[in-house]
């Protein structure tokens, strides 16, 4: 039985994860927003809801240039836990003011 992801609000990304005891019956995350000049791709992750399994050793990790954003767990003590990563992409607004475009 998986337990029900935690997950980031939109726009924001885990920074960490915490455990509630030594168990880890209960996990919570702390998020963060995106620096200001990156946006989520939503529609190539699709929307994150796929879970990965991306593991080196015992640590977990998101693809290149995809952030967590959420994390659900199977068995005991989160023996078993699945990532939710979503795309992120560099973006850069062009005020037309400030570069000389008409």
């Amino acid at each position: 039985h998986e337990a029900k992801p935690v997950r980031c609000p939109p726009w924001m990304f885990a920074t960490a994860i915490e455990c509630s005891d030594s168990a880890c019956s209960s996990l919570r995350l702390v998020c963060s927003p995106l620096l200001s000049q990156y946006r989520p791709n939503y529609a190539m992750s699709c929307n994150g809801d796929i879970p990965v399994d991306y593991w080196m050793g015992s640590r977990g990790y998101c693809p290149h240039g995809q952030y967590l954003d959420g994390i659900s767990c199977t068995g005991k003590a989160c023996e078993q836990p699945r990532l939710y990563c979503t795309e992120v992409q560099f973006y850069m607004a062009v005020n037309k003011t400030t570069c000389g475009c008409e």
